[in-house]
């Protein structure tokens, strides 16, 4: 072989290697794709007809019919449907790979059922707290002496307002004294009342005190008449319910509660003569088209007839005396006076 002079032996190895690889590529070649990867002929296919159809040897020819429309249905109908709920359930999603069972130490694990205890009634108060006075308070009002009557007090007991310990006067062991501040009526609502000593072992049932508004005029302020002594002014008001209007001057009571302490163009200052509260009356001022004025009640007018009208036949009998005789009436001879009589003194004088 001329190609292999001049070459070493590795690289006579080499290039022979190198051919048999290619042998073997084109070897492996022809049996993957035959002849026609080489440029081979091709044979090509000659077709062949499909044999008909033959009859059954037998002669019997029900066998190759199709069968009819009302045999299709009646075969539908009469075969029985089986359905199983069960084979198409989903797949069961398996236990998690993440959660772990760890079993609980010995011994851990109870071994007697576990007991729940029955709530325990609350306890009888040791002391106990009948009734208070005064029990009608108004919010805003001056302090004012309490009075707890009860039983089983004490010297160490304290009395308690709102949940506010306050200074308590022992009288008895029925009955307590505490003077309630004025700051803490402020406010209308309700008032925890209670007894108890310092350290909170002995107490008593708690009682509620309200403290209610006070009350407010139930009238209004609708103007004032001034004059040259500002002594002498007066206030008008005008009654919420009856709608009906009255005046009051300085120092006069309106609706036997209120008194009138001053009077001014814009408010009158009223003063409660029962509880010592003062209430400031604004001028009404009604928005325009909100406030009607009631039309003044008027006398029935003469021959006015509720449901019938006006008649002036009434007022002719009204207006005519009693003994009068009537316009058309026939004149009457008239009687001579008794004072033209002589008295009858019984003598028979002609």
């Amino acid at each position: 072989m001329n190609f292999l002079e001049g070459k070493s032996q590795a690289e006579r190895n080499k290039i022979i290697a190198a051919s048999l690889l290619g042998v073997l590529a084109l070897i492996a070649l022809y049996f993957a794709f035959g002849r026609g990867f080489f440029g081979g002929g091709s044979t090509a296919a000659l077709p062949t007809t499909s044999p008909g159809p033959q009859r059954p040897a037998g002669g019997d020819r029900s066998a190759g019919r199709v069968p009819t429309t009302a045999a299709q249905n009646l075969e539908w109908i009469s075969t029985p449907v089986e359905y199983r709920p069960g084979s198409f359930g989903s797949p069961d999603a398996g236990r998690n790979i993440f959660a772990f069972y760890e079993p609980p130490p010995p011994g851990s694990i109870p071994t007697q059922p576990t007991t729940f205890r029955t709530p325990e009634p609350t306890p009888t108060p040791p002391i106990f707290v009948a009734y208070v006075t005064p029990q009608n308070i108004y919010a805003g009002g001056r302090s004012f002496r309490l009075e707890i009557n009860g039983e089983k007090f004490s010297r160490e007991t304290r009395v308690y307002f709102s949940q506010t310990q306050l200074p308590t006067t022992f009288i008895s062991e029925q009955r307590l004294a505490a003077e309630v501040p004025a700051n803490m009526i402020m406010v209308e609502g309700s008032r925890q009342i209670y007894v108890q000593t310092a350290d909170g072992k002995l107490f008593s049932n708690q009682l509620i005190l309200n403290v209610q508004p006070p009350p407010k005029p139930q009238f209004q302020f609708v103007g004032a008449i001034a004059r040259r002594l500002g002594n002498n002014d007066t206030a008008v008001f005008r009654d919420t319910e009856k709608r009906d209007e009255f005046s009051a001057r300085l120092n006069d009571v309106v609706a036997n509660r209120f008194r009138v302490l001053s009077i001014s163009p814009e408010a009158v200052l009223l003063e409660d003569v029962n509880l010592g509260f003062r209430h400031r009356l604004e001028l009404f001022r009604p928005a325009p088209g909100t406030f009607v004025i009631p039309p003044p009640v008027t006398a029935p007018q003469p021959g006015f007839i509720p449901g019938r009208g006006f008649d002036p036949s009434l007022i002719q009998r009204i207006n005519r005396p009693s003994n009068a005789a009537p316009a058309n009436a026939a004149p009457q001879d008239q009687k001579p006076d008794d004072d033209d009589e002589e008295p009858n003194d019984g003598s028979d004088k002609p």
